[in-house]
């Protein structure tokens, strides 16, 4: 459920939690976080989309990570436009993971931030 009093900057994210833009390029100044719930979109990027929060930050960790690895450049192109054709505040890849070419291209046509952190999926859950 969205909470209409919760409402904080993604640059004040960014400063606070010390992350890495990996898309300097995508404007974020304007990028407001509406949601304090997460998402972990693994079943999104499997194509499953019913029921899925745009609203929230989306984290890749390692098993979302790990999946797209194992898809092709044509599965995974679709998988990502599919994701980043919602209205997404940010996606945030945790473990030091970096996204790869693909994803970063996409991510940057729809104009969705991509961050990234060192901390632990949990960790990083935990202190949004």
């Amino acid at each position: 459920m969205q909470n209409a009093e919760y409402s904080v900057a993604l640059t004040h994210l960014v400063d606070k939690l010390k992350l890495e833009n990996c898309t300097p390029n995508v404007p974020i100044d304007d990028v407001k976080v509406t949601q304090s719930d997460v998402n972990r979109p693994a079943l999104q990027l499997a194509g499953f989309f019913d029921y899925f929060d745009s609203n929230r930050i989306q984290i890749i960790g390692q098993v979302e990570y790990t999946y797209m690895e194992g898809l092709t450049d044509e599965t995974r192109r679709e998988a990502y436009e599919k994701l980043m054709a919602y209205d997404i505040p940010c996606i945030v890849f945790s473990r030091d993971l970096k996204p790869d070419p693909i994803f970063l291209e996409t991510a940057i046509q729809h104009e969705v931030p991509v961050l990234s952190t060192k901390k632990s999926t949990s960790d990083f859950m935990s202190e949004i």
